[in-house]
């Protein structure tokens, strides 16, 4: 088999010739080779480059560092969509540790800053700090409209051919883009308890949105999408999760299986509490399960009892240690009688 068969068989449930590892290797852990005396140059020289999004930022370093292990590939974060905003403009101004970014809007204007350190970045001050931020987020939302934007797809597709797959990165529920995003975890807190009318707006345009980028996503020419949830809860109650993530998480896996397109739900922090939950979502795939300290359930641990008339997931998972790796692991089977079984499609990596 091929790297992009094995990867295939798997993701459909099939038995591959073996299992497939493919390493999380990103712009974070390219970025730090060259401190480990590791010359980019040599193993991903840029004349490899066949246009222009291999080009741009670390792109085509990441797809050879993972050729170089000789690992199977499955390339992340390939946008194939963009959004446009009717009524609002878009302002950036750049500095020497990082980015202010914003909008102009009706309602006034917002923005947020973004820093730079040692080969990652970070926000330092969110767009939504203010009630009236809110508002005029929201208003930001409801203007925007997407539209399909396949040719990175494609680019990345040819160059990384039988060698893997290239993922497609779809827009995070509305309360994750708050938490981790727009507004930070303390006042997306209070916000949802102070403003529950202002919140309830938000997530309806967002949600709006997101439906519409989904769509543009299934009828793409990618086999997976990941939404990057990196749901914890260190952050986000169980009860939270049911009432704020898993709805809007299950109709976008809904709008991509209904084309044949794999979702996949990237969750790397804390979800012991949530595993029963876990086993009602629709999504095909979880990506980047991790043991202590970023997550909490060890390999060992995640084959769950099975239950009456529905599907108990599990599976093994990335290692959150950054020494470890552990593997792509997709496998299905049929239990006793008046019972189902599947393991969960979790994704392994290589974290750094």
């Amino acid at each position: 088999m091929t790297s992009q068969e094995r990867i295939q068989a798997v993701f459909s449930g099939n038995i591959p010739d073996r299992v497939p590892w493919v390493p999380l290797i990103g712009r974070y852990y390219v970025n730090s080779l060259p401190s480990m005396g590791y010359d980019l140059e040599t193993f991903a020289p840029i004349s490899k480059a066949t246009g222009p999004a291999l080009q741009k930022d670390l792109n085509l370093a990441e797809i050879e560092a993972i050729r170089l292990t000789g690992a199977d590939i499955l390339y992340r974060h390939v946008m194939a969509y963009k959004l446009i905003s009717d009524g609002c403009s878009y302002f950036e101004q750049r500095g020497e540790r990082g980015i202010r970014r914003g909008w102009e809007t009706p309602l006034g204007p917002i923005s947020e800053t973004v820093e730079y350190h040692h080969g990652t970045e970070y926000i330092s001050s969110y767009m939504i700090k203010t009630p009236e931020d809110l508002r005029r987020y929201t208003y930001l939302t409801a203007s925007m409209h997407p539209e399909a934007a396949y040719g990175d797809l494609k680019e990345f597709s040819d160059y990384i051919a039988e060698d893997g797959l290239a993922t497609m990165t779809g827009p995070v529920t509305p309360i994750q883009q708050l938490l981790q995003f727009s507004m930070g975890v303390e006042k997306t807190t209070f916000a949802i308890f102070d403003h529950p009318d202002e919140i309830t707006e938000f997530f309806t345009a967002q949600q709006k949105l997101n439906r519409a980028v989904y769509t543009i996503l299934s009828e793409a020419p990618g086999e997976v999408v990941i939404t990057y949830e990196d749901t914890s809860t260190t952050v986000l109650s169980p009860q939270w999760y049911g009432a704020y993530e898993a709805p809007h998480l299950n109709e976008y896996a809904d709008i991509l299986s209904a084309a044949g397109t794999i979702p996949v739900a990237h969750m790397c922090g804390k979800i012991s509490l949530l595993t029963d939950q876990l086993a009602q979502d629709r999504y095909a795939a979880i990506d980047s399960l991790c043991p202590p300290t970023t997550g909490d359930i060890e390999p060992g641990g995640c084959a769950q009892a099975d239950r009456e008339d529905h599907h108990r997931r599990a599976g093994a998972f990335s290692t959150g240690s950054y020494d470890r790796r552990s593997e792509l692991c997709l496998c299905g089977r049929e239990a006793g009688a008046g019972t189902r079984s599947r393991c969960l499609r979790s994704i392994h990596a290589l974290k750094r």
